[in-house]
C-alpha cells in the first residue's frame, strides 16, 4: 500500500513537472510569437511611415514627411529613410542668428546683404557672402520703415521723432541725420547711384536729401492724402506716390521740375504695391482685393497702357524682367504669372503667357534670373520654386525652411538665398537642389552608370557616343571620351584602382562591337578589343581584384580579357542567346550571366575553370539584369516579364519574385545588402525590403525609363541612368552634410523696404 502510494505520488509529480515544462513551453512559443507578431507590426509600421512621407515629399509638404520619418520605429530606419530624411532639407547652408520669427526680409541686388524685421520690431542685417549677422540698433529702438541701400553699405531708418537715421549696418553708428519732417516718415527710398535720399511723411511733403551730408536737396507739398509710401524710378528722375483718395490715387512726381505731380488718369483707390520697369519709362500698379488686376502706365504721359487681368486672388508681388519685356506676377491663388509687356503687346493681349502652377500655398514673392531663362519664387507652403521662364516648367522644389519662405534672390555666383518665418537664411545650389538630382549634358539617352571607388566621381554612358566621367556632388562635367565616330555607347565599367574605365560601343553600320579600355586622367584609349557581334543592350565588368574584364555578348558567349597584358583569356560559353549583363561575385570567383533568352536563364560560370556550373531558370521572358549583394550570399535578377528574382546562392533555390509591374532594365543592392534598388522602363526606381520581399518606396523624378543604377561604395548614394538622358544622384545626406557645413553661430513698424 505504502509502496502504491508512492508510485502514485511520483506519476503525480512526473505529471506536474511535464505539465510545467509544457506551460513553459507554450509561454516561450507565445512569447517568441508575440515577439514575431511585435516585430511585424513595428516593420509594417516602419513601411507605412516610409510610403506616407514619401508621397508627402511629392507634394513638396515636407512637414508631413518630417512627422511620418519621425514615427518610424528606429530599427528599421535603412537607406531609403535615410534618403527621404536628407530631401526634407536640400539646402546648402543654413544662417541661425540671435533673432527668433521673422516678419519682412528684403536682399540687396545679387543677394550680398539681407536686411530682416523680427516680430518684435529687432532689425538685423546679415552679410551673406561672409556668412555673419549684424544687430545694428539696441532691443527696443522704435525704427519705422527700415531699409537697406542697394549696395548694403547704409541702413536708413525713421525715428519717432520724425527724424531720418542714415547709419552703418554692421555698428548702428548714425553717419547723418534727417530733419525737417513734421509728422510721422513712413517712406525711404534711395536713388540709384546711393547719392541721394527721398522721404515721404505724414506732414504732407516729400523731401529729397543729399546722402552724403544729410541736408535737404528739395521739398515738395503733395496734394492732400497723395504723399502715402512711394517709388523711386530707376534712373532716380521720378517718384510715385500713392494716397487713400478713391481717385486719382496714385501721382507721378518729376523730381527735377517744379511742376506739380501728374495723376495717373483712372488710378482707383486701394493700391498696395508699385514698380518701375527697369528703364524707368513705365510702372505698374497693383490693387488690394478684391481688384486683382495689374494696371500697366506710362511713365511720360501718365497714360494707361493695359489692365492685366487673370488672378484669382489678392496679387501679393510683380516685378520687371531685366529687359523690361515681361512683368512678373504672384497671388494669394497660389499662382505666378507672366505677361508679356514689351511695347504694344500688352495693349493688344491681357493674357498672361505663362501660369507657375505648383505651389500649395500662397506665394509671396518672385523674380527673374539676372539672364531672364529662370525664375525664383517663394511661398507660404514653406518651399521655393525654381522655374523655367520660357516653358513655365518647374526645374525644382526647394524644402528645407520650417515656415513660410518670404523672400529669396539670384546671388552673383550662381546660388540662391531665402529668408523665413522661422528666423533663417538658407543658400541654395540649384545644381544639387532636386531629389534624385538632374546631371545634365548628354545629348541622348544615358544607358549605363557607375561608381568611382572615391565615391566622388560617376561615370556614364549614352548614345551619345560618348562616356562622361561627373563630379557626383556638383554635377560638373570632369572628362568626356569620345567615340571616334561610333554613335552608341551602351556601358561603362570602373576599374577598381579609379584610373581606368572600360566601354563598350559601336556603330550602327559597323559588324563589330568595340570594347575600349581609357585612360581617365588623359582621356586617351589605352586598347580596343574588337567583338564578333554587333549590338546595342550588352554590359561590361572588372573583377574585383581589376585583372580580368568581362563582356556579355549576342552571340551566347562572355569574353574574358586580361587587363595587364590586355590578352583573351577565356571565352565563357552558355548557350546561343544573348548576354546582356554580366556581374562577377564579391569574391570573383563566379560570373552571373543574364540571358535574353526564351527560356530566361540566369547562367553561372566558374571563373577559374571557365565552366559552366549553373543555370537559373523561373523568369518568363528574357533577363536584363543581374547583381550580387556585398557577401556574395543572394544574387538578384530583372527580367522583361515584370519581376525580380532573388536566389539565395548557397542553395540557389529563388525566393517568391518581386512584381514590378513593367520590364526591369537593372538591379543593385544597397552596401549593407538590406535593400534591392529595381531600374523600371515605367521611369520609377522601386526599393525593396531584401528579407521581407516587400516593397518600401517608388523614386521619382526621371521623365523617361531608368535603364540602370549603382550604389557609391560607401552606400550613402545612389546614381540612376535613363532614357531622358540624365543621371540623377540620390543621397542619404543632406547638403549640409554632404559639404560638411554647419549653420553659423550666433556672432508695428513699417515693412522693410526693397532696396533700389
Amino acid at each position: 500500500m505504502v509502496l502504491f502510494v508512492a508510485v502514485i505520488g511520483l506519476a503525480g509529480v512526473l505529471w506536474g513537472w511535464s505539465e510545467a515544462r509544457r506551460s513553459a513551453d507554450d509561454a516561450r512559443v507565445a512569447a517568441a510569437e508575440a515577439r514575431e507578431a511585435a516585430q511585424n507590426e513595428r516593420w509594417e509600421r516602419y513601411r507605412v511611415n516610409v510610403m506616407a512621407a514619401s508621397g508627402a515629399l511629392r507634394l513638396h509638404d515636407t512637414t508631413a514627411a518630417r512627422h511620418a520619418l519621425d514615427d518610424a520605429p528606429v530599427q528599421h530606419r535603412d537607406w531609403v529613410w535615410s534618403q527621404l530624411r536628407a530631401q526634407l532639407d536640400r539646402s546648402r547652408a543654413v544662417l541661425r542668428g540671435r533673432g527668433t520669427d521673422t516678419r519682412n526680409a528684403v536682399f540687396t541686388p545679387g543677394g550680398r546683404r539681407a536686411l530682416l524685421v523680427g516680430e518684435d520690431g529687432t532689425i538685423r542685417v546679415w552679410d551673406v557672402t561672409e556668412r555673419t549677422e549684424y544687430e545694428p540698433l539696441p532691443r527696443g529702438t522704435k525704427a519705422r520703415c527700415p531699409t537697406l541701400s542697394a549696395d548694403g553699405t547704409v541702413l536708413a531708418y525713421a525715428a519717432a521723432d520724425h527724424t531720418v537715421h542714415l547709419c552703418d549696418p554692421t555698428t548702428g553708428h548714425t553717419r547723418a541725420l534727417l530733419r525737417g519732417h513734421e509728422g510721422d516718415v513712413h517712406e525711404i527710398s534711395f536713388g540709384p547711384d546711393q547719392t541721394r535720399i527721398v522721404t515721404a511723411s505724414d506732414d504732407g511733403t516729400l523731401r529729397v536729401w543729399d546722402a552724403g551730408s544729410g541736408g535737404q536737396l528739395r521739398t515738395f507739398r503733395a496734394p492732400r492724402d497723395a504723399a502715402k509710401p512711394l517709388l523711386l524710378s530707376p534712373n532716380g528722375r521720378f517718384v510715385v506716390t500713392r494716397g487713400r483718395a478713391t481717385e486719382p490715387a496714385a501721382y507721378l512726381w518729376d523730381l527735377d521740375s517744379d511742376r506739380p505731380p501728374v495723376p495717373l488718369d483712372g488710378a482707383t483707390g486701394g493700391i498696395h504695391m508699385i514698380r518701375f520697369s527697369p528703364s524707368g519709362d513705365r510702372l505698374v500698379t497693383v490693387r488690394r482685393f478684391p481688384q486683382t488686376d495689374i494696371q500697366l502706365w506710362d511713365v511720360g504721359t501718365g497714360q494707361r497702357l493695359a489692365t492685366l487681368a487673370g488672378h484669382k486672388n489678392q496679387v501679393s508681388h510683380a516685378t520687371f524682367s531685366p529687359d523690361g519685356r515681361r512683368l512678373l506676377t504672384t497671388s494669394m491663388d497660389r499662382t505666378i504669372r507672366v505677361w508679356d509687356v514689351s511695347p504694344g503687346a500688352a495693349a493688344r493681349s491681357s493674357d498672361a503667357l505663362l501660369v507657375l502652377d505648383g505651389h500649395s500655398g500662397w506665394v509671396y514673392h518672385a523674380s527673374f534670373s539676372p539672364d531672364g531663362t529662370r525664375v525664383l519664387s517663394s511661398s507660404h507652403d514653406r518651399t521655393l520654386c525654381y522655374w523655367d521662364a520660357r516653358t513655365g516648367k518647374p526645374i525644382a522644389v526647394l524644402s528645407g525652411h520650417t515656415d513660410p519662405v518670404i523672400a529669396a534672390a539670384f546671388r552673383t555666383d550662381g546660388t540662391l538665398v531665402s529668408a523665413s518665418v522661422d528666423g533663417t537664411l538658407r543658400l541654395w545650389d540649384v545644381t544639387g537642389a532636386e531629389s534624385g538630382y538632374a546631371i545634365r549634358g548628354h545629348t541622348n539617352f544615358v544607358y549605363n552608370v557607375a561608381f568611382f571607388p572615391d565615391g566622388e566621381r560617376v561615370a556614364s554612358a549614352a548614345w551619345d557616343g560618348t562616356a562622361r566621367v561627373w563630379n557626383a556632388t556638383t554635377g560638373r562635367e570632369l572628362h568626356k571620351l569620345d567615340h571616334a565616330g561610333d554613335q552608341y555607347v551602351s556601358a561603362v565599367a570602373v576599374h577598381p584602382g579609379g584610373q581606368m574605365v572600360a566601354t563598350l560601343s559601336r556603330h550602327e553600320d559597323a559588324a563589330q562591337n568595340s570594347v575600349r579600355l581609357w585612360d581617365v586622367g588623359a582621356e586617351r584609349v589605352l586598347h580596343t578589343w574588337k567583338l564578333p557581334t554587333n549590338w546595342q543592350d550588352g554590359r561590361l565588368a572588372f573583377a574585383p581584384r581589376g585583372d580580368l574584364l568581362a563582356a556579355g555578348g549576342v552571340d551566347g558567349r562572355v569574353r574574358l580579357w586580361d587587363v595587364g597584358t590586355r590578352a583573351e583569356v577565356g571565352v565563357l560559353e552558355g548557350g546561343s542567346w544573348p548576354i546582356r549583363d554580366v556581374a562577377f561575385s564579391p569574391d570573383g570567383t563566379l560570373l552571373a550571366g543574364a540571358g535574353d533568352d526564351g527560356d530566361g536563364s540566369v547562367r553561372i560560370w566558374d571563373v577559374r575553370s571557365r565552366k559552366q556550373v549553373r543555370v537559373l531558370t523561373g523568369h518568363k521572358r528574357g533577363v536584363y539584369t543581374v547583381a550580387w549583394n556585398r557577401t556574395g550570399t543572394m544574387l538578384a535578377s530583372g527580367s522583361n516579364d515584370h519581376t525580380v528574382r532573388l536566389w539565395d546562392t548557397t542553395t540557389w533555390a529563388p525566393f517568391d519574385p518581386l512584381f514590378q509591374g513593367t520590364n526591369v532594365y537593372g538591379v543593385a543592392f544597397t552596401a549593407d545588402g538590406k535593400l534591392l534598388a529595381c531600374a523600371c522602363a515605367d521611369n520609377l526606381i522601386r526599393m525593396w525590403d531584401a528579407q521581407t520581399r516587400r516593397e518600401l518606396a517608388k523614386l521619382s523624378g526621371h521623365s523617361d525609363y531608368v535603364h540602370h543604377l549603382a550604389f557609391s561604395p560607401d552606400g550613402t548614394r545612389m546614381v540612376s541612368a535613363s532614357g531622358d538622358r540624365t543621371l540623377r544622384v540620390w543621397d542619404t545626406l543632406s547638403n549640409n552634410e554632404r559639404a560638411g557645413a554647419t549653420p553659423d553661430p550666433a556672432n508695428r513698424p513699417c515693412p522693410a523696404k526693397e532696396p533700389r
